[in-house]
């Protein structure tokens, strides 16, 4: 599914002549490349629909073409949708900036926020808006968040916010349980990290501790193939680039958290091997061919 096309909704929303106002909800659909998921900068995880825990409250999240992202909170109803705010998100260099207008509230006024995205966390804040002051996003998991808001004489107010997936699918074999399990989108991928190890600066003469080094490298590979972050790995051929393998890692939700697993090996510790390490977004139901590993091999490495 490399290049396919994703889709993006855009909710336009218009006020009916009945009473009491009632929104119509018009969905837009548009195509746009999947590797706008990962525009440096934006909280792109955000992107979708989640449900507020035990609510019928929505917000949802679309990346737009010029990279902007355009939220809405509505609250549904039977036969009704009711919207309590207008989001969007922009990026100012490397500045984020968050915009509210909420319903009923600071005569129709925009609410200006200003923060960043730092290790799987939007944190954004605003000292001199009354309440909240300082809202954050929090990846759980790719099927859900924590949602934090904060102001100066306010208690602290946390919830839960779970994706939610459509109620009609283009897929007759489609399976609403294994993709949660997976921690699948709406399109059966997923976020992970690809890591190209090169060849380190590293020398030594010592070749007892270089085999030590490569040995130890082989067990954190199985070490952490076991704790399920590790889906993918092995050597390359012989190249110009001196690239020496590759891996995959699953269930890492920041580069810092991705970081400190590959720090586990020695031989990228004592720096024989570099990684170079890259987001890449694929199959989710990449991990279902571990459990088969164990089957096929008859000498260890």
């Amino acid at each position: 599914m490399l290049g396919q096309h994703k889709k993006i909704i855009l909710v336009l929303l218009f006020k009916s002549n009945s009473s009491p106002v009632k929104y119509i909800l018009w969905l837009v659909v548009l195509g746009f490349s999947s590797v706008l998921v990962s525009q440096k900068g934006l909280p792109y995880f955000l992107e979708g629909t989640w449900q507020i825990e035990n609510q019928p409250t929505f917000e949802q999240w679309d990346l737009l073409h010029d990279g902007k992202m355009l939220g809405l909170v509505y609250k549904k109803s039977v036969g009704d949708i009711k919207v309590k705010e207008y989001l969007k998100i922009e990026l100012n260099h490397t500045d984020i900036r968050y915009i509210a207008t909420v319903m009923g509230q600071n005569q129709g006024k925009d609410v200006l926020y200003r923060g960043i995205v730092h290790d799987s966390t939007l944190v954004i804040e605003n000292t001199s808006h009354d309440y909240p002051q300082r809202i954050s996003y929090s990846i759980v998991d790719s099927c859900s968040l924590m949602v934090t808001l904060t102001g100066k004489g306010y208690r602290d107010t946390s919830y839960l916010m779970f994706r939610c997936y459509p109620e009609s699918t283009d897929n007759i074999r489609f399976n609403r349980q294994l993709a949660r399990e997976l921690q699948s989108d709406e399109w059966g991928m997923k976020m992970y990290y690809f890591v190209i190890l090169a060849t380190g600066e590293a020398h030594t003469e010592d070749k007892e501790f270089y085999s030590q080094a490569f040995r130890g490298h082989l067990d954190n590979i199985q070490k952490l193939a076991e704790i399920k972050n590790l889906i993918v790995a092995g050597p390359l051929n012989r190249n110009p680039e001196n690239y020496r393998g590759l891996f995959i890692l699953d269930n890492v939700f920041s580069r810092k958290e991705a970081e400190s697993l590959l720090e586990t090996d020695p031989a990228i510790r004592h720096g024989f091997l570099k990684p170079y390490i890259y987001e890449w977004y694929g199959s989710a139901a990449l991990p279902l061919y571990l459990p088969y590993t164990d089957m096929i091999w008859e000498k260890k490495p």
